[in-house]
């Protein structure tokens, strides 16, 4: 009788454990832009504080397309992530790249030489990463080929890492050739997904694999993204969404660029993206991860009342 009873408790408080080591959030913002002076601060002013309202997540991940990653660096440390250590989260910062911070790529460095005069973003980036906690698996760093990048900078913009239940793949398209899926990249993928044994993946890329119609506002009439534009990257993008669809364990690619809000849902996997935090929009979106279920809550600015709207979004 006393076995059995100690057994039941052991199995009880075992369970207990499991649920609370399943049960995280984490934190999604992209396109800051900061090229331009004041607006970047202003938004990313108002999604810091009401991110340090609502709760920071166990960690933030940065979409891309910075312009200027170390202003953006600074803004992000004195706005939100130093505020949110002194609350007793550690709060670290995963950071993508975009198509605007590689050499050369910044919007209009000629009109605001003080803030993109060809700011090292990339070597930013990196050390940002490096800094991480995470056990990180690195992507393949023969795709350094950006002189940003070399010696083997890439495989600090693609990896891997696994955290409570979940395993998390950041992507980078743009270290061989800009806006480019490549054959190295896909092949990656598909053995990082066959590594893992966490029963659920989250996938992050600065530009969306499938095509949508988005809203920059609530109430605006959806909106085609732009192919002619680049809001989807060259390459084989239809490859590479195939590999990670078929693992039916990844529930969502998360990703930003193309400055509107919009989902697709291709049986279990979900396309989520993000408008951008720069300016008017101001958005970022809290991912909940309970157990073996997941919600995204999406942050809209809204101008007329002067708050956030969330929106909730089932993926699991």
């Amino acid at each position: 009788m006393k076995s059995t009873i100690l057994s039941l408790f052991l199995t009880i408080m075992l369970s207990t454990s499991l649920c609370h080591a399943s049960s995280f959030s984490f934190d999604f913002m992209s396109d800051l832009h900061f090229w331009e002076d004041r607006w970047p601060e202003e938004a990313l002013a108002l999604s810091s504080a009401q991110i340090l309202k609502e709760g920071p997540g166990d960690f933030l991940v940065l979409g891309g397309d910075y312009d200027n990653f170390p202003e953006c660096e600074k803004a992000l440390e004195r706005l939100l992530l130093k505020p949110a250590r002194a609350e007793g989260k550690p709060y670290p910062c995963v950071v993508l790249v975009g198509n605007h911070d590689p050499a050369g790529t910044a919007n209009q460095p000629q009109a605001n030489p003080t803030r993109n005069a060809d700011q090292p973003n990339i070597a930013h980036i990196i050390e940002r990463n490096k800094s991480l906690p995470f056990n990180l698996k690195h992507g393949p760093a023969s795709r350094s080929i950006r002189q940003d990048y070399q010696p083997d900078g890439a495989k600090w913009t693609t990896f891997s890492f696994d955290y409570q239940n979940c395993h998390f793949i950041v992507l980078d398209v743009y270290p061989v050739k800009m806006l480019t899926v490549d054959d190295a990249l896909i092949d990656w993928v598909e053995q990082d997904l066959q590594a893992t044994t966490q029963p659920m993946v989250f996938v992050f890329c600065h530009q969306p694999l499938k095509f949508f119609h988005g809203v920059e506002a609530l109430d605006e009439t959806p909106q085609p993204i732009s192919l002619a534009g680049g809001d989807m990257p060259r390459g084989d993008c239809e490859r590479l969404w195939k590999a990670i669809k078929a693992d039916s364990r990844v529930v969502a690619f998360v990703c930003g660029h193309t400055h509107l809000y919009g989902i697709v849902q291709d049986g279990n996997l979900w396309q989520v993206c993000a408008d951008r935090e720069w300016t008017a929009s101001r958005m970022f979106i809290k991912f909940f991860v309970d157990g073996e279920h997941a919600t995204a809550r999406v942050f809209w600015w809204q101008e007329a009342t002067g708050k956030y709207q969330p929106v909730d979004l089932i993926l699991r």
